[in-house]
């Protein structure tokens, strides 16, 4: 039988879980390391931190380099306060690679009808379940950098428009955005100005 005397009232001020996406060079990574005591981690493809003065660990070329980071935070004392991977975007091929390997196929697709992308959700439950652990046991922040694709989308409420989505498979973007607390998305201001010519 639940125990009533368990529920709880009141805000609990915990570090929070950040998605954040946006349009090349729009300067994701270095809002990122303004962040509180940031430890950021690059992912293969990713080189933009090198121009940042701030603690960041050797490029991640695997899924096992990932977890292995987020073990070492877990299980040691440090000053970090914020775990930021640069970016998703370029982790999900190795995680592809990882779920390859498992199967002993060279692409993803080769696994079978969307088996291999669902597959793939385990590695990211993986993941967001690390940084779980950094948060409840090590109270760390968890910043996640996504690069944006443009994508129509056919609203059955209006008309058809194209909107930034994360680049990711769905199937991933939908278990991160539902795994995170916030959700930011940064672009460049556009101005247009309409002009009477000859």
């Amino acid at each position: 039988m639940f125990d009533l005397s368990k529920i709880e009232h009141g805000v609990k001020d915990r570090p929070f879980r950040m998605i954040l996406c946006g349009t090349e060079k729009i300067g994701k990574s270095e809002f990122a390391s303004q962040s509180q005591n940031p430890l950021i981690v690059p992912v293969k493809g990713e080189e933009g931190v090198d121009a940042l003065d701030v603690a960041k660990t050797p490029i991640v070329n695997t899924f096992s380099d990932i977890m292995e980071i987020i073990a070492a935070l877990y299980e040691n004392q440090h000053e970090y306060q914020t775990l930021v991977i640069d970016s998703v975007s370029t982790l999900e091929p190795l995680i592809w690679d990882a779920v390859c390997s498992e199967h002993n196929k060279s692409k993803i697709e080769d696994i079978g009808y969307a088996k291999g992308y669902i597959d793939a959700l385990y590695f990211w439950r993986d993941i967001t379940e690390g940084l779980d652990a950094l948060r409840k046991d090590r109270n760390m922040a968890s910043i996640l950098i996504g690069h944006v694709n443009v994508k129509t989308f056919s609203d059955p409420l209006t008309d058809p428009y194209d909107q930034y989505i994360i680049s990711l498979h769905y199937k991933a973007a939908d278990l991160l955005y539902r795994w995170a607390d916030l959700i930011l998305f940064a672009n460049s201001k556009v101005y247009t100005k309409e002009t009477k010519t000859g």
